[in-house]
């Protein structure tokens, strides 16, 4: 899916979110270099422990692309990216807040070389704001926007994520729409164009479902849906410590599940009868009297929004992520596909 093949994308941004999001871009067949300081390269590389500058967690992000690691205050290093920049359509970047323009590689600096450079900015915060210079990751965007507040355990604690959801639809995701609206627009004007993009603006959309909720006065009721009271919404553990999602919303799919395992009189006509009349207790007896393995057959054969919980170091087993070829050999295919005709 070579959609942007000739388009030339100059890359120096580090760590997780703009890398992934210009590591997809490549993948749609756009021609990325990764510039990098030679004194400070991309802490990715080693930050994790025992990883190295080519580790599974570097590639994951970058490795279908070009690199380019050079002194940023030499001037033969200083004359290469000048033609770097005369020959790219996008430069991409994610440091502070005018580090950039410290380098003489700011948006105002850039355009003066290439006049209809397509320049994105990707930071915490955005470039303006009372929080637009201040250190931040994941968790941070999660909490700032309201999301970690649908993420809670039994006691109402936020829970962690082990996944940087913020970072990849926040940050890597908005950054591929950001390109790709800059680029069609690029058919309107030849001017230059800047795109100044905030990880905590782009992840709050993910809640915008919630807040209607909230606002409808539903809060109370629906909340709770969500997060545990519904024994037909819920993680249930399996005989051999695994986990099993029933995600049967629906009460139909309920019944379908019902049916299954021979339970018929739990089949409910309301939420209030089921929360009611079925403890979750004897759901999770249900459950855990059967294997991962046995409860995924079931769900073959009775659909009803059944699916196994896979741990990281499983999910390239999934049937799923196989059919669709969804890893890569050291990062994820792209998403969707294109089919002409």
């Amino acid at each position: 899916m070579q959609v942007l093949k000739g388009i030339r994308v100059l890359d120096f941004s580090t760590h997780l979110p703009a890398p992934l999001g210009t590591n997809m871009l490549a993948q749609l067949g756009a021609d990325v270099l990764k510039v990098e300081r030679i004194d400070k390269k991309d802490p990715i590389r080693n930050q994790m422990p025992g990883a190295t500058d080519n580790s599974k967690t570097y590639l994951a992000v970058n490795s279908l692309k070009k690199n380019l690691i050079i002194d940023f205050k030499n001037t033969e290093a200083q004359i290469q990216l000048i033609e770097e920049i005369k020959n790219s359509d996008v430069l991409i970047e994610s440091a502070r807040p005018g580090a950039m323009k410290s380098f003489g590689l700011g948006f105002d600096d850039v355009k003066l070389i290439k006049p209809d450079i397509i320049y994105v900015s990707v930071s915490g915060f955005g470039q303006t704001g009372a929080l637009h210079d201040k250190a931040s990751h994941d968790l941070n965007y999660l909490a700032l926007t309201g999301v970690l507040s649908t993420l809670k355990d039994e006691n109402g604690k936020p829970i962690l994520p082990y996944s940087q959801i913020a970072d990849t639809a926040g940050g890597s995701y908005m950054l591929i729409v950001a390109v790709l609206t800059a680029l069609l627009n690029k058919k309107n004007t030849n001017k230059a164009q800047y795109i100044d993009l905030s990880i905590a603006s782009g992840i709050a959309p993910t809640i915008a479902l919630a807040r209607g909720i909230e606002a409808d006065g539903l809060t109370k009721n629906l909340r709770g849906m969500f997060t545990g009271m519904l024994v037909n919404y819920n993680v249930y553990r399996c005989q051999d410590k695994k986990w099993m999602v029933l995600a049967a919303l629906e009460l139909k799919f309920w019944h379908v599940f019902c049916d299954g395992i021979g339970q018929p009189d739990w089949k409910k006509n309301s939420y209030e009868d089921l929360i009611r009349s079925v403890p979750k207790k004897a759901v999770e007896d249900i459950f855990i009297a059967k294997t991962q393995a046995e409860w995924t057959a079931f769900a073959k054969e009775h659909d009803c929004c059944l699916s196994p919980v896979y741990e990281i170091g499983d999910v390239a087993t999934s049937p799923y992520i196989q059919e669709k070829n969804l890893f890569g050999k050291d990062c994820f295919e792209f998403p969707f596909v294109i089919k002409e005709g």
